[in-house]
Parts: C-alpha cells; structure tokens; sequence
C-alpha cells in the first residue's frame, strides 16, 4: 500500500480539516473511514505515514482534488526496505524472504525442473486480459508467484471470481488468506505460469512502476479484449462512486507509463486526466463506462448502480447492500 508523505504538519492539518468539514470527531471519523481508531490518532499525530488510499478518501470526503494536497513525494509500500537500497528483485527477495524459503522446500523438485506444475496455457482472450488488468492495478509479479492484494472486508468476493478465472484459464488452483495486517491475498504460486506472464506477455517481474509495466501489446489489437483488461485494472485500482454528489469513476496510479498508454489509446471513455489520474465525471461518461467494460467486483457495482438513482454509498455503508447484489452475474455489463 504505498504512502504520502505531506509537508511537515499538513498531515495533521489535513485530517483536522477533515473532521471539522464533515463534522465527526476522530473517533467518528475513524468508524466512517474504516480505520482503527489508534492508527488515525498516529496519522493525526504525524507518528506514521498516511496510506495513499486514505488521504484519497479524506480529499474526497473535504471536496479537494489530490493535485491540490501539498504532497512532498509518495512511497512504495516497501520504502522502508527501499530506503536501504535494496532494488528490482533484491527488494522481493527481502518482503518474500520466508515465503520464497517455504516454496522452495515445499517445491524443491519444481525448482529442480522436475515435475514442474503444468499450466494450460490459454489464447489471448477476454479473460487472461482481464486477469492480466487485475494484476496490473494491485499486483505483484516473481519468478516463483503472482499476488493480488485486496481489502478482507470488501473484496472476497471479487477474489473468489478470480479464483475461478484462473482456474478456467491456467487449470491451476490459487490461494486466498488474509496476513496479520489484515490484508487479503490472492496468490498463484506457480513457476510456470510466471513465465508464461514474464517471457511470453512482457510482464516484468519486481516493482511495476519502477519497471514500467504496462498492458501488453497482444491485448492492444481487439477493442473487446482490452476492455477487458480496463477492468480487471480499475476492478483492483480504481474508485467508482459518488464525489461532490456527482458519480464517478477514478483510475489513480503513479506507473505514468500506464497512464499515458491509456489515454494514447483514445477510448473516449475517461473525460478528465490529471498527473496521476484518469476520471469518468458524468453520470452518462460512467454508463457508458458500465456498458462498454463493466465491472466484475461487487463494490464497484453497487457503487454503479445504486449512484445512478442518487445514493452515493459510502464505504462504511456498502457491506448491508452486498446481500441484495449476489445475484448479480459477473462480468457485469449495463444492458
């Protein structure tokens, strides 16, 4: 989860702002964001570094648009081991020191190349490309796995479709398990298959923004196959809701590589591109979004379809309508 470092105090400042804005005390405002009470109080006192996802949810909840927060720099999610120097695969190799041991014992003759976990290796379709989006917005790529990260409380059953996604595509089963730090994880472990990603796709193993990842060029040559691959990537790193009573869809990401690749490719979908953004900001902009690309996460869908009739749903809200929606097919397309 990468962080933002403020200018000095603005971080204080900000959620002071916050709070005095939607008139919450920052025991209300921790209940309304979704978190822990302790935690906020050391964003508050500028002990830790603010998640970049939160400081988007408080500039939303205050009306101010990320480009206007006086933001000094943001960092990786590994910053602190990046800090020593660390690089490329030399930081994978710390952050998945344990795990990697543990594969290694458990698959000592896959890394000896016998009896190797065959993959079925699929054609370029719909679904390795919206696989393949997933993994561009949230993910992370080694020579040994593929991981997805998500939110426990909101995500699973987007995991749970990708589970089954990856089983049709590859014939193989992945993991689903949340860390300690309440993280959600959907992971692939698979030599095989991450060649397949890395030799064949072009999809660099490491840090993806460091190593400008961006969306094959197989996917590139059909309009219905890189849809699909927009979704998977806002599905895992996009917002969909309502912002200053008005709908909307945001894709924020620090790979300007991405970005630009995107709005190179003149899908006339996103209306509105800042530094690190691209935005659907009209309600007509965000149905058409839904009937071109759809959505194959819940929260997303609910956010969709319940902001078309005027009800922005906020984040603490949305786990009482997921009942009301699990009928709902997925991939999702407004007819």
């Amino acid at each position: 989860m990468e962080r933002v470092k403020f200018k000095k105090n603005f971080q204080k400042q900000f959620i002071s702002e916050t709070c005095k804005k939607v008139n919450l005390n920052l025991k209300q405002l921790s209940t309304q964001t979704n978190v822990n009470y302790n935690t906020l109080k050391g964003y508050f006192q500028e002990r830790r570094l603010m998640p970049k996802n939160l400081a988007l949810i408080l500039a939303t909840m205050t009306g101010i648009k990320e480009e206007e927060l006086p933001i000094e720099k943001y960092l990786p999610s590994n910053w602190g081991a990046s800090k020593g120097g660390k690089k490329g695969m030399n930081v994978l190799s710390t952050k998945y020191k344990q795990e990697l041991i543990v594969w290694r014992k458990n698959n000592a003759k896959v890394i000896a190349g016998m009896n190797k976990k065959k993959i079925k290796k699929p054609v370029i379709n719909e679904d390795l490309a919206e696989f393949i989006g997933a993994y561009l917005g949230d993910g992370t790529l080694t020579p040994y796995f593929v991981r997805i990260t998500g939110d426990p409380k909101y995500d699973l059953p987007y995991f749970l479709y990708l589970e089954s996604l990856v089983e049709n595509l590859f014939d193989i089963k992945s993991k689903i398990n949340i860390t300690k730090k309440n993280i959600l994880n959907f992971t692939v472990s698979s030599k095989e298959l991450c060649n397949f990603l890395h030799f064949d796709l072009g999809l660099p193993y490491g840090d993806k923004i460091r190593n400008k990842s961006k969306i094959p060029l197989q996917l590139l040559k059909d309009l219905k196959i890189l849809y699909s691959c927009l979704r998977g990537l806002i599905d895992t790193d996009g917002f969909v809701g309502g912002s200053n009573n008005r709908l909307k869809i945001v894709l924020t990401s620090h790979n300007k590589l991405l970005l630009k690749q995107i709005d190179l490719l003149n899908l006339n979908l996103f209306n509105e591109s800042y530094k690190t953004n691209l935005e659907i900001s009209s309600k007509l902009k965000v149905a058409e979004y839904f009937k071109k690309v759809g959505s194959s996460n819940l929260r997303h869908i609910i956010r969709y379809l319940e902001g078309i009739k005027g009800n922005f749903i906020l984040k603490t809200e949305l786990l009482k309508y997921y009942p009301n929606y699990f009928y709902i097919k997925v991939p999702y397309l407004d007819p």
